[in-house]
C-alpha cells in the first residue's frame, strides 16, 4: 500500500507542475508584447532536483508551454 501511495504522490506532483506551467504561459507568455518563454521558479533545492529528475518532464514543459524551470541553486 505504502507503493502505491508514492505513486499517486508523485503522479499528482507532476500534474500539478504541468498545471502551474500551463497557467504561466496562458497568462504571461503573448509574443511580441512578451518575451516568448516564461520561468517556473521552485523554491526548494529538494523540489528542484525532483522535477530535473522526471524523464522528459522539463523538455515536455519547455515544447508544450515555453516554460522553463529553475531553482535556488543553479544547474
Amino acid at each position: 500500500m505504502h507503493v502505491v501511495a508514492v505513486e499517486e504522490a508523485s503522479r499528482a506532483l507532476e500534474d500539478r507542475i504541468r498545471a502551474e506551467a500551463k497557467a504561466i504561459a496562458q497568462k504571461y507568455v503573448a509574443p511580441p508584447h512578451t518575451t516568448d518563454f516564461a520561468l517556473l521558479f521552485l523554491p526548494t533545492e529538494g523540489l528542484y532536483a525532483e522535477i530535473l529528475h522526471r524523464p522528459g518532464l522539463t523538455d515536455f514543459l519547455q515544447r508544450e508551454y515555453r516554460v522553463s524551470v529553475t531553482g535556488p541553486t543553479p544547474r
